[in-house]
């Protein structure tokens, strides 16, 4: 079982959380990901396309 490291002190605040994952937890999150975009209709887009499109659609629920 990957257990993700102990949370870090929280910043100034208090509201929010950093979570800070082993070597394996990362390697499990990537895993994840890349099985769960196998269906995913942008998987035609290349990786750099798909970033543009996440950094354009947060910035769009930004504002």
């Amino acid at each position: 079982m990957v257990l993700p490291r102990p949370r870090e002190a929280p910043p100034v605040g208090g509201t929010k959380h950093n979570v800070i994952l082993t070597p394996e937890g990362a390697e499990l999150r990537e895993r994840l990901l890349a099985l769960l975009s196998e269906d995913s209709p942008l998987a035609p887009l290349s990786a750099e396309e798909q970033d543009a499109l996440q950094r354009l659609i947060a910035r769009a629920l930004i504002r």
